[in-house]
Parts: C-alpha cells; structure tokens; sequence
C-alpha cells in the first residue's frame, strides 16, 4: 500500500511515469537510442516536470530546502539513463531476449528506489511538509497515479517483456544470405505477379484464382488490425476494469473481457499463435490492474 508514502514521493513517482512513458513518444525513445539530441530531449521533459514540483513548493515556502531533492532526483535519472545506453551498445544487450527483459527492469527499479529513498528518507522531512492544497486531496492523487500507471506503462512492459511471443501478422521476403540471390521463395512471389499480369491482359484466364483461394485472402485481408489499436483497447479495459473495481462491480469486469475476446474470436480461430499472445495479453492486463488497484487504492471490504 502507498499510504505510507508522503504526497511529495507520489508526486515524484506520476513526474517519472509521465516522462518515461506518456511524454516518451516513439519517434523521441527511437532517437533517444541512437542520438545525443534524442537524450537531451527526454531528460528536458523530466528537467521541466521536476520544476515544476520545485516552483509548486516555492508557493508554499518551502524554498531552496525542496531544490536538493529535485536536483538529486533528476541526477540519479541522468545517470541512470546514461549507464543504459552504455549498456544497451553491446551487442547482447539487444540479441537477447532475456537481456533486454533485465535492462528494462533495472533501469526502472534504479529509477523508483532513488524516489523513495530520497522522498522517504534522505529528505523525509522536507517532503512530508509539502502541502497538495485544498484543490487535491491524497485520495485524487492516488488515482492520479493508477490511471498513468496503468496506460501506456502497462503496455510498454507488456511489450518489453513478453516481446518475443509477439504474433507475427506480416513475414518479410527471405534472401540467401551468402550470395543476397532470389530464394524460392521470392521466385514464388514473382511468379504469381506475372500471373496477375497474364491475368489482366487476357493472356491465361485458366490460371484465375479459385473461390477457396479468394475467400483465402479475404480471410487474411480480414484479420489484419490498425496499428496501435491494441494498445488503445488494453488501456480503456484497464481504465474500466479499476472504475468497476471501486465500484465493487467485479462481475462487470467479466463482461468487458468476453466483449474483447467475441470480437478477437475470428482471429483466435484462424491463428493458434495469436490466441495464445491474445490469451497471454488479457491475463496480464487482469493481473496488472488488479495489483495496481490494490497497492494505490485498496479493496473495500
């Protein structure tokens, strides 16, 4: 339970969520790997999240007492990230499955152990004092927390650590690798091009593809999703699933998963492969919320 925790440390865990994960877009996590420039700005957005909790302390007289907190918060994270992507440039850091699972985890375990030691004990005092004001109270803040927690930080890890049973819509075309020459593979695709082309022209109308061939490819056509559609989905039944739960409306949290799962059926019947990463994806999102819920807000009785 984080009723133990201070309002100021809570503050500090919603600042880290949001700049590690809702303020970490794709394209700046992608640049942030390869570019100096990529770093900056990431570490800016937390630099700015961390001032503002300074300046919201400065209103309440807290003064420079609050700023070594900050500051040591925002070192740790710099250090952290750079220790990372010094880690992350071996060539095992990314061929491994594993290793990118103990990267991630580290990385975030180094991040959230510096908050509560700081916010906890190092600097406890100072930031019990820090007043949330009567516009916020604890209970809001809690809450604050649970929904940035359980939307893109849930599927970013969900993504991290069970990467590798990931269902594979789409298969790139195979090379030889020694020689880089046409595999069969690639000769079968050509073939059936010019087939198409032979087709349109009028040349071979004998090699028209048959209805279970058609009705094949429609199916495929068919099964295909938008991209970022699952994420959207995964945090709106997380959202759902902790609304029924302070509610007490356990029941209801069923209804959304069966709702999921009838429209997923059609895909789970054509690809055993999917309906396992499918099945693998509910549990986690069930036992993730239902965790969440239960440190952040608490079952009632």
């Amino acid at each position: 339970m984080v009723s133990a925790l201070n309002d100021f440390t809570i503050l500090l865990l919603i600042a880290h969520f949001l700049g590690d994960y809702q303020l970490q877009w794709e394209a700046l996590a992608e640049e942030k790997t390869r570019k100096a420039s990529g770093m900056l700005k990431h570490l800016g957005i937390h630099f700015l999240l961390l001032a503002a909790l300074f300046v919201w302390g400065l209103f309440q007289g807290l003064g420079v007492a609050l700023l070594w907190p900050v500051l040591i918060v925002f070192g740790v994270h710099v250090l952290v990230d750079v220790l990372k992507k010094v880690i992350n440039r071996k060539p095992y850091a990314q061929s491994k499955h594993g290793a990118k699972v103990a990267i991630y985890i580290a990385d975030q375990v180094l991040h959230l152990v510096a908050i509560l030691l700081i916010g906890q004990w190092l600097f406890s005092d100072v930031c019990r004092a820090f007043n949330l004001g009567s516009f916020l109270t604890r209970e809001m803040l809690n809450w604050v927390l649970l929904l940035v927690l359980i939307g893109k930080p849930a599927n970013v890890s969900f993504k991290v650590l069970f990467g590798k049973y990931q269902y594979k819509e789409f298969e790139e075309p195979r090379k030889d690798s020694d020689n880089d020459k046409e595999t069969e593979h690639d000769a079968t695709i050509k073939l059936s091009e010019s087939t198409v082309g032979r087709m349109a022209v009028g040349v071979d109308p004998s090699l028209a593809p048959t209805e279970k061939e058609t009705a094949a490819d429609e199916t495929l056509e068919n099964l295909q999703t938008v991209a970022g559609a699952g994420a959207i989905i995964g945090n709106m039944e997380r959202i759902l699933s902790a609304i029924f739960m302070a509610t007490g409306q356990w029941a209801a949290i069923g209804v959304i998963f069966t709702a999921k799962s009838i429209a997923r059926f059609k895909q789970m019947e054509e690809n055993k492969q999917f309906a396992e990463y499918y099945l693998i994806g509910t549990l986690y999102s069930i036992l993730y919320v239902v965790v969440a819920f239960f440190l952040l807000i608490g079952f009632r009785k």
